[in-house]
């Protein structure tokens, strides 16, 4: 086998963050559409399926030329580099790689101090990862303990973003939650790529516009063109699947893009329901013709309050008060579709009573429009966010720095030991943010 991708379980022999970064799949495709032979396998799916699973003895039956990994989130610090180490004891000779966000952040201290990773992608892995294929094929490869980047920017539409095969118990990974597989019987679904890159600066995102200029190197987002986005969605429907989590915020772009991807989805007769995060709030007239275009009661819009205080939520990049969050709701409802939204705790932007209204205002929505779901979630500091990066901008006292940071965090977490959870401290004042 040419290449074995591996998706780390962020705890060690039990299953945890079994999602894939949505990237895996196109990348997987780019290098078999080249003539590599390529498998991938989920550990914490593996894991999920059965908990005598193990990891040491499935690699010492599957031999590989190089090993992928990922370090998107950096919850898998510890699981990740774990992995890579039990590789290079089973393989010395193979070349493991690690990509995603993290691993682009922390590249150089990945290199200096983990000496079983060979190679760090840093950014979009899909040219980087064909090249050292190819390289090796050919007696080229770079220098090991290199980084690897893409020589240009990335086209979304030269990728397969639909094939899943190449992944084992790829079936099961469509009924995959965070921490284990969902056995309510409810239909099949996957996270689609049809955009990258944001347009907003969250102080709390890893993933802000900013940091997709710097690791990324693109200052406006990418996006799928409608008709391949369609295409594949009707593909996806003809597989099986009942929904499709979209990537990218389609509201975010211009009324003619998602006019355009509207308008061909329903050429293409492809009945499904799709599941979008919303960055702020979508107007009346995209969720008619959201409604109108997916199957209602498989779609949800999840909507991002935050706070119950609009100054907080304002510096913290969602810029609407409670009067026009109520009209949106009220719209989403009206439209048939259903709605899940996410509130935070440790926002910058400390303010008397703050805590006590986020709680009232989610009662509040709660109450009214009947969410499918409703989440209050504490928030971890995201390396490469704005508040991590600029901490005296957002009020906040930065705990977790370097890699060895979050991966001593990481594997207490997986230890089961006590761990800092958020990695980050608020002041007594409120924040300023500089412009």
């Amino acid at each position: 086998m040419d290449l074995l991708y591996l998706h780390p379980s962020a705890t060690r022999g039990k299953p945890s963050f079994l999602f894939m970064p949505a990237g895996v799949f196109p990348m997987l495709n780019h290098a078999r559409r080249h003539g590599f032979a390529v498998s991938a396998v989920n550990e914490a799916v593996e894991l999920a399926l059965d908990p005598h699973f193990d990891t040491a003895q499935f690699l010492a039956t599957h031999r590989a030329q190089v090993y992928a990994l990922d370090l998107h989130w950096h919850e898998h610090a510890h699981g990740a580099l774990s992995l890579a180490r039990l590789i290079k004891e089973r393989h010395p000779d193979a070349v493991v790689v690690l990509g995603g966000i993290t691993a682009s952040r922390y590249a150089d201290e990945i290199l200096r101090d983990h000496p079983a990773v060979d190679h760090v992608v840093s950014g979009y892995g899909e040219e980087p990862l064909l090249q050292l294929l190819q390289g090796l094929r050919r007696r080229a490869a770079p220098a090991r303990r290199s980084v690897l980047t893409a020589a240009a920017p990335l086209a979304l539409d030269d990728y397969d973003e639909t094939d899943h095969t190449a992944l084992l118990h790829a079936r099961e990974y469509a009924m995959a939650g965070i921490h284990g597989l969902r056995t309510d019987g409810g239909p099949r679904g996957v996270y689609y790529r049809n955009g990258v890159g944001c347009t907003r600066n969250c102080p709390y995102c890893g993933g802000a516009a900013s940091a997709h200029v710097e690791v990324f190197g693109h200052r406006r987002p990418l996006r799928r063109s409608p008709a391949l986005v369609a295409a594949d969605l009707a593909r996806l429907a003809a597989q099986g699947m009942g929904w499709v989590c979209l990537t990218h915020d389609v509201s975010s772009g211009s009324p003619d893009y998602w006019r355009e991807l509207f308008d061909e989805v329903r050429a293409s007769r492809a009945r499904l329901g799709v599941y979008l995060e919303a960055n702020g709030l979508p107007s009346a007239g995209f969720v008619r013709e959201l409604a109108r275009t997916f199957v209602p009661a498989d779609t949800r819009i999840a909507i991002t309050p935050l706070c119950g205080d609009d100054e907080q939520r304002a510096l913290n990049g969602k810029s609407f008060g409670a009067s026009r969050l109520k009209a949106c709701l009220r719209t989403i409802k009206e439209a048939g579709l259903g709605l899940v939204l996410y509130f935070a705790d440790g926002l910058p932007g400390p303010a008397p009573g703050s805590r006590a209204r986020s709680l009232l205002l989610k009662a509040q929505l709660e109450a009214e429009f009947r969410p499918q779901m409703s989440f209050r979630t504490p928030l971890t500091l995201d390396p490469g966010s704005p508040m991590q990066l600029r901490p005296d901008d957002f009020g906040v006292r930065v705990r977790l720095r370097t890699l060895a940071d979050y991966l001593a965090r990481a594997a207490a977490r997986s230890d089961g030991r006590p761990f800092d959870n958020s990695g980050y401290g608020l002041r007594a004042v409120s924040a300023r943010r500089r412009r």
